[in-house]
């Protein structure tokens, strides 16, 4: 096994490395697309979370590209 980055540094940012943005689903597309669902909330502070949550839990769709460091 080996660790695989996402190529827009911001994703990688937001959805990989802080995982700051809770994920509700997420499925492999093929080896290097990765789609999420996750909160459709402009930002991810505990009173919008906790208004995402109390409400329609509303999300969007994210698809994050894996780069294969050793192709």
């Amino acid at each position: 096994m080996k660790l695989l980055t996402a190529i827009n540094n911001e994703v990688a940012n937001n959805y990989i490395d802080n995982a700051i943005w809770p994920i509700t689903s997420f499925n492999w597309l093929n080896n290097h697309m990765l789609e999420i669902q996750t909160a459709d909330i402009l930002n991810s502070d505990y009173n919008a979370l906790l208004n995402w949550y109390e409400s329609s839990m509303k999300t969007k769709e994210v698809q994050i590209e894996i780069q294969d460091n050793d192709e």
